[in-house]
């Protein structure tokens, strides 16, 4: 085997992950309706700068915003005309709004922690990375005639993934998309399954939960590598650190909509109240119920309770009369 000349300046080029990006042709594309989505996709493209610089960030969204929206960390917005409840009729058809050589697909509920880069360079052998789904589905469809899914074979998570825009991806989509109308447009992850499973010209890289980790997903790792690339939180209740930084989102994001009527409003302090209350519960009593009891909470403050009653100290509807009787 012949060996292949290193240069001292593509040894700086891969020490550096700025210049490392610099010679990649990607994006990260986001796609997010409502207010409460766009905010979670705004703050994981903050993140996004942060880890990965020079990496081309694009918004899907239904959401119309101000020409001049300098608050957005998104280089480039695309505006549909659609219902909130319409998303997964663009994911599936997320090929359609990529311009880059190669792209990542990310759900709205993330944080990015890390260079993306090893990955985008791996699609140099790959056409597709998608993590395998860590348990088994008890769903009864078939990813392939008389293939049932059910039967112990893969399942792919459909929230991130990595891919080539060629035309055998883009047909991959095609199929995904047709095969989600055709089943009434419930659910997009058996169809995505049936995609992946029956595009036998399409090479699939299997990722590690490392790119894509779900809150509470066991990850064995290396220590120095202890913070996932991806965080997959899925809702600021289970994972309440981000409250802080999302509240700070909805505030620039709301600032900048355009033509705002009622109904987004209400979206907006809603949505302001869910983050603040837990936030504060977070903070106020995360020390004393743990973490694994904070939905629950939420939920019974949401439902009237106070915190004293939730923590067992005064019995429901007792008065707060501390004196002694």
């Amino acid at each position: 085997m012949t060996a292949v000349p290193h240069s001292a300046d593509q040894d700086a080029k891969d020490r550096d992950p700025q210049q490392r990006e610099q010679a990649i042709d990607a994006e990260l594309i986001y796609l997010a309706f409502g207010v409460e989505y766009a905010t979670m996709a705004w703050h994981s493209a903050r993140t996004a700068q942060r880890s990965n610089p020079n990496l081309k960030k694009t918004l899907v969204t239904n959401l119309r915003f101000d020409a001049d929206c300098s608050a957005s960390p998104f280089e480039k917005t695309i505006e549909v005309e659609s219902h909130d409840l319409d998303n997964r009729h663009y994911k599936t058809r997320i090929c359609n709004f990529v311009e880059s050589t190669l792209f990542c697909y990310v759900d709205a509920d993330t944080t990015i922690n890390r260079d993306l880069s090893p990955i985008f360079r791996a699609l140099d052998w790959f056409d597709l990375a998608a993590k395998p789904e860590g348990t088994l589905t008890n769903k009864d469809y078939e990813i392939a005639p008389q293939l049932a899914a059910y039967e112990g074979l893969p399942a792919w998570n459909g929230g991130v993934f990595f891919a080539r825009n060629k035309r055998a991806v883009t047909q991959l989509f095609e199929r995904w998309h047709q095969w989600y109308v055709r089943d009434g447009k419930q659910k997009d992850q058996p169809t995505l399954h049936a995609a992946i499973t029956q595009s036998t010209d399409v090479r699939v890289l299997p990722l590690h939960p490392f790119w894509n980790h779900m809150f509470k997903e066991e990850l064995r790792i290396p220590h120095k590598n202890k913070t996932p690339a991806i965080t997959h939180y899925r809702s600021p209740t289970e994972y309440p650190q981000v409250a802080k930084g999302l509240e700070q989102e909805l505030e620039l994001l709301s600032a900048s909509l355009k033509g705002r009527d009622a109904e987004r409003d209400t979206e907006v302090s809603s949505y302001r109240r869910k983050l603040k209350t837990i936030r504060k519960t977070r903070s106020g009593i995360i020390g004393k119920l743990g973490i694994g009891k904070l939905a629950a909470t939420i939920a019974l403050l949401a439902q009237g309770a106070s915190l004293r009653e939730i923590r067992g100290k005064r019995k429901p509807g007792q008065s707060h009369d501390r004196k002694k009787l």
